[in-house]
């Protein structure tokens, strides 16, 4: 059965690449011609005659799901042109939804494409529309429909929300499965985890977890000297951005992908630094944080994200 999911708005205006035309007519198509990409539930773009004269940036819109229909047209000053387009529509992991190509001899060339979402497939669904007059490129409009699951919980729906939040600057689009409210290993609770994701953040213990596989690791390789604890893990993307200083735009923590360690008893210094990240890369961190040009000389952690 397909999962319902919603679609929030996403405008984006995309430079258009304006070029003289190389026709017989020589005609600079910054001052005879006009596109407009326009997608909607029920409408269809309004007529060359009707529609404001503008240059620039074609403007994008969305439709409602599950479908997604995207409307376009190119125009001229009333005369009649070869008018082309090119039109795709793709997922977020990039497969082609739907295609379509035409090209007449008129003075407004109107055009639709469209298809279904694939199911569990979320993130932004991409159309495209490129512009054609006399087979010459004259320009292309581009917009994402962002496209995220509705989870039965509330708190579960909460953090799914905020990574489909543009503002928020993750690029991880969870589905509803990957939030969850337990986990855990051998000596790391889930507790430890969320540290952090207290008020407004606490989602009722909700969060995506995470490197305890990792994190054990680390434990067994740092052990001759101290046991570890976890001083931030999982943060959700609002929280992220609001602790001092503010986390990296697309921090691994969102990612459920990073966490900071510190020694339990041992006092910190480069020297406990060192043989706690020592113990991060060797399992198998993809990056651990370094102690020079600024990081760590005032911060009591080891940063390692795989």
């Amino acid at each position: 059965m397909r999962k319902t999911v919603i679609a929030t708005v996403l405008i984006c205006l995309v430079t258009v690449v304006v070029n003289t035309l190389g026709a017989s007519r020589g005609i600079r198509l910054r001052d005879d011609f006009y596109w407009e990409v326009d997608a909607t539930e029920d409408e269809q773009p309004e007529s060359a005659e009707n529609q404001p004269a503008h240059h620039g940036p074609a403007v994008v819109s969305a439709a409602t799901l599950p479908s997604i229909k995207c409307q376009f047209a190119l125009w001229g000053n009333g005369d009649y042109y070869n008018l082309g387009f090119e039109a795709r529509l793709t997922s977020p992991l990039e497969t082609p939804i739907s295609y379509a190509a035409a090209a007449w001899y008129k003075p407004v060339i109107n055009g639709i494409t469209g298809g279904e979402v694939i199911e569990d497939e979320y993130g932004t669904y991409l159309c495209t529309v490129d512009f054609f007059v006399d087979e010459y490129y004259v320009g292309a409009g581009s917009a994402g429909i962002n496209v995220k699951p509705i989870c039965n919980n509330s708190d579960q729906q909460a953090v799914v929300d905020e990574y489909y939040n543009d503002t928020c600057g993750v690029t991880l689009k969870p589905a509803c499965s990957d939030v969850v409210s337990s986990g855990g290993s051998g000596h790391f609770s889930w507790s430890p985890w969320m540290v952090g994701q207290t008020g407004t953040h606490a989602h009722g213990g909700w969060g995506i977890g995470s490197v305890f596989t990792e994190i054990e690791t680390v434990r067994t390789n740092y052990l001759y000297r101290d046991e570890i604890r976890i001083e931030s893990g999982y943060r959700c993307p609002v929280h992220n951005a609001e602790i001092t200083p503010q986390g990296a735009a697309d921090s691994r923590h969102m990612h459920r992908k990073a966490v900071d360690l510190l020694p339990v008893t041992l006092a910190w210094n480069q020297t406990e630094r060192n043989s706690l990240a020592t113990a991060a890369e060797n399992a198998h961190a993809s990056w651990v944080e370094p102690w020079g040009n600024g990081y760590q000389q005032t911060m009591d952690h080891v940063h390692a994200q795989w």
